[in-house]
């Protein structure tokens, strides 16, 4: 199977899975039935959220119980909100053709064949590790309530949600919201991994645009240098007769056309970088809403799972903890990725061989040094440049955040 294909049958599994619960953004209508339903339910939670915190007010340890989740319902909120406020259906449409673009043109090269097959398959083995690795972090928490439960004889509640008129510590009021949170968890996890998916799938494609285009460079580089070393070789050249210097004349103007032809493919390879940093300018719209929310929230979040790891429950804690990490971590490792691309594409362009080219061309390329220099990044409102520093960052908030709440538990 051609990469283009492989990498379209990767994507419509996603977009099945996004449309079943009618979030897709390629989707015309914007207001669909699942939708409805779905905005319904979640509904049904909020109201299980507010009456479990009337009950349990103001038992300030149950209430950062309660509120640790309060990130995962914020991700939702700003993802419903930005597909009404957001043009998600151009956009994503857009990039989905500048991506099968890219495949359809570089694949019929073998050599590139080779480079966009490895990194499709790389694509799909980080898309279904984190897919993986967040169900596991999703299920552990409504699992180890019921575990608990089973354990101590007593009914706990995964968080302390529950529907009005009914009481959690009686075997079907335990039951009946039990069953809701556990379903629940399957529909959040589903709603938020569809999106990220996309993220990701979206921003690791500079992987094989960067590789691709780096090899080019080479390609080029190489090229210019074995044709001036000839020329070189012709104009050092001894030549007896006039018919030797005739030849040497025309195979120095042959030279001299075939530079003009890689200076012609040059042009055409920073009119390919042009698409490479404005395939970077497309994706940011899609994305920076909902990972300014996570980045900014997921800290406090983290804080408030690990007060209930400490005083509650450590799997149900510890797990909240893994979701919030694994999300901010991603993303940063998303931003990481372009900027180390950014980075290899610069030091290829700083290692071209451009003194070899013509004065005219030279004055372009540092031109274009300069552009690469400023390329793109995952750069995020008022969070600015997302990178593995921003990981740190958000875990020594949620430390801080932590410090801070628990003055509270022991007063």
């Amino acid at each position: 199977m051609l990469p283009s294909e492989r990498n379209k049958e990767f994507r419509d599994f996603l977009i099945k899975m996004s449309r079943f619960h009618g979030s897709h953004s390629v989707d015309k209508s914007q207001v669909t039935p699942r939708i409805m339903i779905m905005i319904f339910l979640s509904s049904i939670c909020v109201v299980m959220q507010l009456n479990g915190l009337y009950h349990i007010w103001p038992d300030f340890m149950r209430i950062c119980h309660s509120m640790m989740l309060e990130p995962i319902e914020l991700q939702l909120l700003t993802r419903i909100a930005v597909r009404f406020l957001n043009n998600d259906e151009e956009l994503v449409a857009k990039i989905h053709d500048t991506i099968d673009k890219f495949y359809k043109n570089e694949e019929r090269n073998q050599e590139y064949l080779k480079i966009l097959t490895s990194r499709v398959k790389l694509i799909e083995f980080l898309s279904k590790l984190y897919m993986l690795l967040n169900f596991i972090c999703f299920m552990i928490p409504p699992i180890s309530a019921l575990i608990i439960s089973w354990i101590s004889s007593e009914y706990i509640m995964l968080v302390p949600f529950w529907l009005p008129f009914t009481d959690p510590t009686e075997t079907f009021g335990f039951v009946l919201n039990s069953t809701l949170m556990m379903f629940y968890t399957i529909m959040f996890y589903e709603i938020l991994i569809s999106q990220d998916l996309f993220i990701i799938h979206y921003t690791i494609q500079v992987i094989p645009m960067g590789d691709i285009y780096i090899e080019k460079l080479k390609k080029l580089g190489e090229k210019l240098t074995k044709c001036r070393k000839n020329q070189k070789i012709l104009i050092n050249s001894k030549h007896e007769s006039f018919n030797e210097f005739k030849l040497i004349c025309q195979s120095l103007s042959i030279h001299k056309n075939f530079i003009k032809q890689i200076e012609i493919e040059i042009n055409d390879l920073i009119k390919s970088f042009n698409n490479y940093n404005n395939f970077i300018a497309l994706i940011f719209p899609y994305m920076h809403y909902t990972t300014f929310i996570e980045i900014s929230t997921n800290s406090i979040g983290i804080g408030l799972a690990i007060i209930v790891a400490t005083f509650i429950s450590a799997p149900i804690g510890i797990s909240i903890i893994l979701i919030f990490s694994i999300q901010v971590l991603m993303s940063c490792i998303q931003g990481t990725i372009i900027s180390h691309q950014n980075q290899k594409i610069l030091d290829e362009v700083w290692n071209f061989p451009w003194y070899k080219m013509s004065v005219s061309m030279q004055k372009v390329w540092l031109q274009f040094m300069h552009q690469c220099q400023n390329s793109n990044e995952l750069e995020i409102i008022i969070i600015g440049v997302l990178n593995m520093e921003w990981f740190t960052n958000v875990m020594n908030g949620a430390y801080s955040y932590f410090m801070y709440t628990l003055n509270f538990v022991k007063q």
